[in-house]
């Protein structure tokens, strides 16, 4: 257990190098600008009207993926979309306390506006 704690502590407090937030939003920005004259010419003129829903469907996910991957970059941060830590160690809480006999045991941690912390 003290391992895994350990593990998780080097995660949290090794910063991501910026290097890499730049340079996915730079190269996403450098796709987004240029995807519409790639799919100009790879449409034909009849379809030209295509490139702007196109290049908002195809852009937009790779937009949508660049962020999600900045927010999940710090998974022990006690964000909505992270791993609810605190919870877990209330439940590993519990059940040492449950075995050693101690009561009253501490409270689960409740799920606030449907999500659990």
């Amino acid at each position: 257990m003290n391992t895994a704690a350990t593990t998780c502590q080097r995660i949290k407090h090794t910063p991501t190098p910026r290097q890499y937030d730049y340079f996915n939003r730079v190269a996403v920005a450098a796709f987004s600008t240029l995807l519409p004259f790639g799919l100009l010419g790879a449409l034909p003129p009849t379809d030209a009207w295509w490139t702007v829903p196109l290049t908002a469907v195809i852009a937009g996910v790779f937009i949508v993926l660049e962020r999600v991957g900045a927010v999940l970059d710090s998974p022990f941060a006690n964000n909505v979309n992270d791993v609810p830590i605190t919870a877990i160690c209330r439940d590993i809480e519990r059940d040492l306390l449950e075995q050693l006999g101690e009561h009253p045991l501490p409270e689960p941690e409740p799920v606030v506006a449907g999500y659990l912390w």
